[in-house]
Formats: structure tokens, C-alpha cells, sequence
């Protein structure tokens, strides 16, 4: 080969791999400007480690083989705080199968009357468990109650959820005339609270909602239920997820930094390139509610809440839901608070 041509394209090769470099190097900036813009508690939450707990990986939390569990919040904060003071109207544990990238996704409803304060042990509406103790005690709550590891947490505000699904083009759903009645109210609201600006719909029917039509939709429950309302949540999520499996590199970057500089979170830098690079791999494939048998009752100064019937028996579901575990069975300390849920109940 000519020596001059040899030199051309060693020299091309040098500017493509300083190219590519340079390329790898500004995403790795930019997660870690993204990751330090989370706002922070002082360490990691303090997740109590149960020895009955099956669930519990023996190597790393994340290891190759084992899923990774996420309780996800979301705030009814009108100036969008996300800090203890403030109720968790979205309770979600997503369950992440690392190997195979499935995703299983469950509301437990914010009403639902547990042992919210494992600490003074004191019963009553889980929701109530993040404005007491802010996410630490919610996480706590949950894994006193369900029995589940929970690994990391992320707590947004309806603000940082209507800018994503800006982002990320809107979402395509299907408006009962009942839900019409009462969105456009919903959207001023939510308009005037995360200064995003908006539109009222026109009609019911199939509509493209922006990012505050959507979190309007998402607060909706007046014309139905509270469980119907976490419905519609995991309606919306599900088709943000495949936005953003399609997005492009510069977009997602966009959405996530948008999403975690108005969050508070465990995750680290390496979780979200973990997840950024691996955003394909991963599917939704099932969403339900907890708990999955219930009745609903007024508890005195609780107002009405969701009673488990049984605390036992929808744990052990929701083991079978989340982690394909067929074999498990409840230790005695959630038959205990099963128990007093059901002592508490009667009395009421």
C-alpha cells in the first residue's frame, strides 16, 4: 500500500476513535451533571435486612441474577417538594428481572391500612407513612408489611412527570365521557401548579394529551375510584416506557435529567447508565394493584381505608406477581400484623 495513503488513514482512524472517545466521555459528563443534580438525602435509605426474607440477593444488591426492586413515589406537593411533610399519593414497586429484563409494576394503594410506622409500631393509611417519616420510613413500611427487599427508591413531583411526557411527545388515550366531565378542571390546576402551560380538551373519546392533560388524567377519581385511578397511572406509564425505548440517545439524556434534577432518589450515576444502556432490553409486561382482595370500610379517625383481607394471603400473591415465587409463604411477623389489621377493623 502507498505510504501516504497508509498515513491518511491511520490519521482517520485516530480522529474516529478520538471522536468516539470524546463522544463517550461527554455522555459520562452528562450522566454524572444529571446524577448530581438528584436531590439527596444524607446516605443511602436505611432499609431494614430481613433474614426470612427470600428475596434478599447474597452478593450484590444488583447482581446479574437477581431482581432489582424499585418503590417509586409520587408527590401531591403544589410547590413541588418531594421531602418528608408531604403525602405519597403514588405508591409503585417495580420489580426489575436483571436477567431477563422483565418488568413488573404494582400500585399498593395509598389508602390501603397497614402498619405505617414500623418504628412506634402505629397502624393506619400507608400514604400517610412518607409525610411521617419521608421515603426512608416508607420504604421501611413497605418491607415491614410486604416483606420485600426494596433496593432503591425515587420520589418525583407531578411538575417533573408532565415534563418528560412533553419530552417525549405526549400519550394517545382513550377519554370516557365521565373522565371528560371532569379533566379540564384538573388541567388548570395542574397548569397553574407546575407553571407548565396547557389546554383544555374539547371532547371525550381518543385524545393526544401533553404532558399536563396526562398528569391531569392520572389524578382523576372523582367519577370513579382510587383503584381506578392508579389504573389510569400505570396506563400512562406504560406507553412512557415504550416512548422512551424508541427515543433517540440526546432525547432520553434530555428526559432523564429532567426527571432526576426535580427527584429525590437512591440511584446512582452506574444505575442510570446501567439503565439507559440497557432501556431496549427491558419490557413491561404485567401492572396490577395491592391489595389484590380487599374491603373497603371507614376506620374511625382514618377515614375509609382498603383493608387487606388478608394481609397474609395478598402477600404471598404479590410475591407470586412480583418475583415468580410460588413456594412462599408468609413469616409469622406479617400473620402478626395481619392479625392486628384484622383486630383493628373489627373494633371499628
Amino acid at each position: 500500500m502507498n505510504p501516504s495513503i497508509k498515513s491518511i488513514l491511520k490519521k482517520a482512524g485516530i480522529i474516529c476513535l478520538s471522536t468516539i472517545l470524546f463522544a463517550m466521555c461527554s455522555v459520562l459528563i452528562y450522566i454524572t451533571k444529571i446524577t448530581g443534580n438528584m436531590h439527596r438525602l444524607d446516605g443511602s435509605p436505611e432499609i431494614p435486612v430481613m433474614e426470612d426474607n427470600p428475596y434478599i440477593p447474597a452478593g450484590p444488591v444488583k447482581s446479574e441474577n437477581s431482581y432489582w426492586t424499585i418503590a417509586v413515589f409520587g408527590m401531591d406537593s403544589r410547590n413541588g417538594d418531594v421531602g418528608k411533610g408531604n403525602n405519597a399519593d403514588v405508591q409503585l414497586l417495580c420489580s426489575i428481572n436483571n436477567h431477563t429484563g422483565d418488568i413488573r409494576l404494582v400500585s399498593v394503594y395509598r389508602d390501603t391500612f397497614l402498619m405505617n410506622s414500623p418504628s412506634t409500631d402505629a397502624y393506619g393509611k400507608l400514604g400517610q407513612s412518607y409525610m411521617i417519616s419521608g421515603p426512608n420510613g416508607n420504604v421501611q413500611a413497605l418491607t415491614a408489611n410486604l416483606d420485600i427487599a426494596i433496593d432503591d427508591y425515587i420520589s418525583f413531583n407531578w411538575k417533573s412527570v408532565a415534563d418528560v411526557i412533553n419530552l417525549l411527545g405526549g400519550v394517545d388515550i382513550e377519554l370516557t365521557k365521565a373522565e371528560f366531565h371532569y379533566i379540564n378542571a384538573f388541567i388548570t390546576e395542574t397548569a397553574d401548579s407546575t407553571g407548565i402551560p396547557s389546554a383544555h380538551l374539547a371532547d371525550y373519546g381518543m385524545q393526544h394529551l401533553d404532558g399536563v392533560q396526562a398528569v391531569a388524567y392520572m389524578r382523576l377519581r372523582q367519577m370513579d375510584t382510587d383503584f381506578a385511578r392508579t389504573e389510569r397511572q400505570r396506563k400512562v406509564i406504560s406507553q412512557v416506557f415504550e416512548k422512551a425505548k424508541d427515543a433517540d440517545p440526546g432525547t432520553l439524556l434530555q428526559a432523564a435529567d429532567t426527571a432526576f434534577s426535580q427527584s429525590l432518589s437512591s440511584l446512582t450515576a452506574k444505575d442510570l447508565v446501567d439503565v439507559l444502556r440497557n432501556i431496549r432490553k427491558y419490557n413491561l409486561s404485567s401492572t396490577a394493584g395491592f391489595p389484590f382482595t380487599h374491603e373497603d370500610a371507614p376506620l374511625g379517625k382514618n377515614g375509609n381505608c382498603v383493608i387487606p383481607n388478608t394481609l397474609e394471603s395478598n402477600v404471598e400473591q404479590l410475591h407470586q406477581f412480583l418475583y415468580d415465587d410460588r413456594d412462599y409463604t408468609c413469616p409469622d411477623r406479617i400473620r402478626s400484623i395481619s392479625r392486628e389489621i384484622i383486630k383493628q377493623a373489627v373494633k371499628n
